[in-house]
């Protein structure tokens, strides 16, 4: 009987093995969630744990590349590509580091201009792709954007959230 309860039990222990398997299979890196959420208690708490999920992610040139909206705000993202210099890197850089406020200030602007709506796509240089600092992309609760990676093989692409600088990324280009 024992030997009969055993072997009525592997394929049980071969499905929930094939299932773990399933749910924490790769799915090629190409979709970053943001995630987290924010509390402000004026004069007591600022809290914010936002991020993208997974922070690092692999690439082949020429694929898509796909973020979600899935925190608990209500604020809109930016992927806004950086040089390493334009990352903040502690609560200093946050409020003196001029690179890191030019960068800021440049996506906020260009997402927000005055008296018009918001602009989702930023491509200073003109060239039609999200591949050099200061393209950038913008997203709001609910939604999804993606964009192509057409940068060569080896190269690591780094992004923040212009309002949220804290969340960064990087991609890395296969």
């Amino acid at each position: 009987m024992r030997k009969t309860r055993i072997v009525t039990m592997i394929p049980l222990i071969v499905l929930v093995l094939v299932g773990v398997g399933a749910v924490g299979a790769d799915t090629g890196g190409r979709t970053v969630f943001t995630r987290g959420d924010e509390v402000l208690m004026p004069n007591i708490l600022i809290r914010s744990d936002l991020r993208f999920s997974p922070g690092r992610v692999g690439i082949d040139s020429g694929e898509m590349m796909t973020w979600v909206h899935a925190d608990k705000t209500l604020a809109p993202h930016t992927m806004t590509l950086a040089t390493p210099e334009q990352l903040v890197e502690n609560f200093e850089d946050f409020l003196f580091c001029g690179e890191c406020a030019a960068a800021i200030g440049a996506a906020l602007a260009g997402h927000f201009p005055p008296g018009l709506p918001p602009v989702p796509v930023l491509d200073p240089d003109g060239d039609g792709e999200y591949g050099t600092p200061a393209d950038s992309l913008l997203i709001f609760p609910g939604e999804t954007v993606s964009a192509q990676i057409n940068s060569a093989a080896g190269t690591t692409l780094l992004y923040f959230c212009a309002i949220h600088p804290w969340m960064q990324g990087s991609i890395e280009v296969n």
